[in-house]
């Protein structure tokens, strides 16, 4: 069964539909191509990148006020326990936890996504996919650029 997970980055809003157990460089691959897509025909802002390892994923700090903020969405690399995205149960059997449901997510899930900056301080296709990289994002942890809109956003008073 697909699920539906919704991804923002300013007032930008990407729906896809991914299966739980899709791992997170499918749907990023594939939110990236969408993105691609969308950056032909509307100016997104930020030039979507070559790269998906480039997309950096954040959750809710609380799913049902999306006000508070994101937090960096851990994604496990080795499999390993410490490398659990989010605190809880240990993983039974094979399930990955490189996935929407090994990172406790639910069906309808809204993510934030922004990209990684080079040590220029760029984004987008200047990602070279070094180690470097990962050292500009340690002073980012909680920077996606979300706007979520208000019900004073729509005209109402």
């Amino acid at each position: 069964m697909q699920w539906t997970l919704r991804f923002k980055n300013k007032k930008t809003t990407v729906v896809l539909f991914a299966e739980r157990t899709d791992s997170f460089r499918n749907i990023k691959t594939e939110l990236l191509r969408m993105l691609q897509s969308l950056q032909a025909t509307h100016n997104l802002g930020d030039t979507a990148p070559s790269d998906p390892d480039a997309i950096i994923l954040g959750v809710p700090k609380d799913p049902s006020d999306l006000q508070k903020g994101w937090k960096r969405l851990e994604i496990p690399t080795d499999g390993s326990e410490d490398a659990q995205p989010m605190k809880g149960k240990k993983v039974v059997g094979n399930k990955s936890l490189d996935c929407p449901e090994g990172a406790k997510l639910q069906d309808g899930a809204t993510l934030a996504f922004r990209y990684r900056a080079n040590l220029n301080g760029t984004k987008g296709n200047a990602f070279n996919g070094s180690d470097d990289d990962e050292l500009s994002d340690l002073d980012e942890e909680d920077d996606f650029d979300v706007v979520i809109p208000t019900f004073e956003d729509d005209g109402g008073e």
